[in-house]
């Protein structure tokens, strides 16, 4: 029998416990490789560490694997010892058998028919032949692996050999095989569906698990995004749980902590430890909840404000109490508190200090707020004067019996202004604003003086009017054509000197007045930038900053308009005084570009200066900087994002100027309106449809400083197709300088293309 066939039989009933193991561990390798990483190692290292339940998953299979591989290993060992059995016993049946025939001494003289007829009288196994050497078997072998003995006949040289073919002999291994097989099979499979309902466990722990671990981070997220924390008082045990925004709240490192009242109160300000007895007091009353406030001590050294609330808490399964709530951190409530009530105290303040007489009335018509001015004009005393009275309840009358009753003028269509006499005499003129709650803001202004000067300027115009009939009427007969030529040619005289009067005096009046309007709003953009920067502290709601910001770009767009007015008004009054020096062309262009060009990359807007050796002009500095800055700022503005403003400068030739221009890659504008260009406070778009804002003195003082200066201003433009203003400027020369004035009676001369 061939030792390969023995071996190949039996690795081919191990062959299925391998094959079953190796899939096991190929599951195993794939179910590692593709398990996802879990939120806790989702990362920058996510990839190198299995999550918690992939590595419980992979246990759980390589355990199913371990104890399939040894019972089917066992089992497998089993049927190789058994199929080795059987082929020892096999063999030595034969053997023995072969033995047992050759001490028959007969043998050696029976012939084939005698020999094969003896062996029939036998009865041997199925499947087994006995042969005599040199004599044909007596019963027919089987072909294939055999298990062969052989013994030498006592007294002869011949040979008796037995063989048992292999199937034959394990007849009884092979007929348990399939159900030895079916056994490991059913056993595997069970011990498969062990390992997949252990994986459904975890993977449904951890899927638990990870439901309440995000619950919590979810939880805690959210108090700690409303600046909330937990707080529970077990009275029992008597110690409190902090949970980690509470710690985050103090500035500590977040971590749920469980602390003694006695460290708590070392938190506590010294001033609200009576809190935590006050609430215990309150459960021992039998209070179903509390509701306080108190202060923290903050890592930093502050004090936090919080508010405490909550329920008591009675266990279902014991008799424990419990005080459980949320902890909210109110500090920027109780700085804005304490910010409103300094408000409220230094808006009262300025309200009593006013010359006016200050009242603040409510939408249903009710008194919130009064001045000391309110109360002295129409006789009135503080203690009869509670918050909430009203209008008819104080009795506020004119002097002729009319009840002064807040919010008609302001809901009339009428000017918002009025002139009423009180029962006193006095006079008051009353303004009124209705608010966005509906309330009214009255301001009453005390004009007796001026009421009693216009009395007598009406009776002295009167007795006045009286005289001149008188004269007129004398000189009628005498003079009749003489007085009519007369009278029209005072009229026209007359009418042209209060011409050139109010000219003059509209001049000096927006000079004096643009300089008095400075000083406020100096103040105006002061304030406000402390406002918007909160140099004395934070302001609140984020709309007061953006108020703030508002307020002070409003101001400084004022201011520069309020500047624009001012230098037109001292250019027409003949005020403003030119001092010409050499000054540098590329430098000053340069020095102009760095001013605007903030602007110009805020707007994305491309600069391009083009300044070659050019002679120095003759020029006030100052005039000649503000003409570049204006040109400069009309191309930014007018110029959409993406665009160019270029800026050359050249001789312009024997005629002894030097020729500057600025053009742009604009809008441009439609050639019929260029002439409108360069006249004071004229703008090509209507009011009310204008996209850009300003005061349209620009070129009017850009055209107005070049002609002072003896030069020439030109405007080229077409729609869409950009705008390019050219200046001259006379030529530096050797003559000493002097200040130039501009005629102070007749306006510069216009030059428009």
């Amino acid at each position: 029998m061939s030792a390969a066939r023995l071996s190949g039989q039996v690795s081919a009933v191990t062959g299925h416990v391998a094959e079953s193991t190796a899939y096991v561990r190929r599951s195993i390798a794939a179910l590692m490789a593709r398990s996802p990483a879990s939120p806790e190692t989702d990362g920058p290292h996510a990839q190198q560490h299995f999550s918690a339940e992939a590595r419980a998953r992979a246990w759980a299979l390589i355990f199913c694997a371990v104890v399939i591989l040894a019972f089917n290993g066992i089992a497998a060992l089993q049927l190789r010892a058994d199929y080795r059995a059987g082929l020892t016993q096999a063999q030595h049946h034969a053997t023995t058998l072969a033995q047992a025939l050759a001490g028959d001494r007969n043998l050696a003289s029976l012939d084939t028919s005698a020999f094969a007829a003896r062996m029939n009288n036998l009865a041997l196994q199925p499947g087994m032949s006995v042969q005599l050497s040199g004599v044909p078997s007596a019963t027919a072998g089987e072909g294939g692996n055999t298990i062969s003995a052989s013994a030498v006949v006592s007294g002869s040289q011949r040979q008796v050999i037995v063989s048992i073919p292999v199937r034959a002999a394990l007849a009884n291994w092979y007929a348990t095989l399939p159900l030895h097989l079916a056994l490991m099979a059913g056993a595997s499979f069970f011990i498969c569906l062990l390992g997949g309902g252990m994986v459904w466990q975890i993977e449904r722990k951890t899927a638990a698990d990870r439901a309440r671990v995000d619950s919590e981070q979810r939880f805690e997220l959210a108090f700690a995004g409303a600046r909330c924390a937990i707080w529970d008082w077990d009275l029992a045990r008597d110690c409190i749980y902090w949970s980690a925004p509470m710690l985050g709240l103090l500035g500590e490192k977040a971590h749920a902590v469980r602390l003694r009242p006695s460290q708590v109160m070392e938190f506590v300000h010294p001033d609200d430890r009576h809190i935590l007895q006050e609430v215990e007091d309150s459960v021992r009353r039998g209070t179903l909840g509390y509701d306080t406030t108190f202060r923290l001590r903050h890592a930093s050294g502050d004090w936090v404000w919080v508010r405490a609330k909550g329920q008591i808490w009675h266990g279902s399964t014991t008799k424990s109490e419990r005080l459980v709530g949320i902890a909210i951190d109110i500090t920027e409530q109780k700085r804005a508190e304490a910010r409103e009530r300094t408000a409220n105290a230094r808006l009262r303040d300025a309200v009593e200090s006013i010359s006016e007489a200050f009242s603040l009335w409510d939408a249903q018509g009710r008194l919130v707020l009064a001045n000391d001015k309110f109360r002295t004009l129409h006789g009135l005393r503080r203690e009869g004067m509670p918050p909430g009275v009203t209008a008819r309840a104080l009795g506020l009358r004119t002097a002729d019996g009319d009840l002064l009753l807040p919010g008609r003028m302001a809901d009339a269509r009428t000017p918002q202004h009025r002139e009423v006499q009180l029962p006193n005499g006095r006079w008051l003129q009353l303004s009124e604003r209705r608010m966005r709650d509906r309330g009214i803001v009255s301001i009453g202004t005390d004009i007796t003086a001026l009421k009693q000067q216009e009395a007598e300027l009406i009776r002295k115009g009167d007795v006045l009017s009286q005289m001149v009939s008188d004269l007129e009427a004398s000189k009628a007969k005498l003079q009749a054509q003489a007085g009519q030529l007369a009278q029209l040619a005072e009229k026209y005289a007359g009418a042209k000197i209060r011409a050139e009067a109010a000219n003059r005096s509209k001049s000096e009046f927006l000079a004096n007045m643009s300089h008095e309007l400075r000083t406020p709003l100096n103040a105006i953009i002061g304030f406000s930038e402390i406002m918007e920067k909160q140099v004395f502290g934070q302001l609140g709601a984020a709309k007061y900053a953006e108020y703030a910001h508002d307020i002070n770009t409003s101001g400084r767009h004022l201011m520069a308009v309020i500047g624009d007015i001012l230098d037109m008004s001292k250019i027409e009054a003949g005020r403003w005084t030119l001092t010409p020096t050499q000054v540098d062309v590329a430098e000053t262009i340069a020095q102009a570009v760095r001013q605007v060009s903030g602007r110009a990359e805020a707007a994305r807007i491309k600069l391009v200066v083009e300044t070659p050796n050019v002679p120095p002009v003759d020029a006030d500095k100052e005039a000649f900087q503000q003409i570049l800055l204006n040109l400069l700022t009309n191309g930014i503005k007018f110029t959409p994002a993406g665009g160019t403003v270029y800026i050359d400068a050249s001789q312009s030739g024997a005629d002894g100027f030097v020729r500057m221009r600025v053009r742009d890659t604009g809008i441009g504008i439609d050639p019929a309106n260029i002439p409108k260009l360069g006249r004071p406070f004229e703008q090509i778009e209507k009011h009310h449809t204008r996209r850009y804002a300003g005061s349209g003195l620009g070129l009017a003082l850009s055209r107005s400083l070049v002609e002072m200066h003896g030069g020439d201003l030109t405007i080229e433009s077409a729609p869409s197709g950009g705008t390019s203003v050219t200046f001259t400027l006379p030529q530096a020369a050797a003559h000493p300088t002097q200040p130039v004035h501009p005629p102070a009676a007749q306006p510069a001369q216009r030059h428009y293309q």
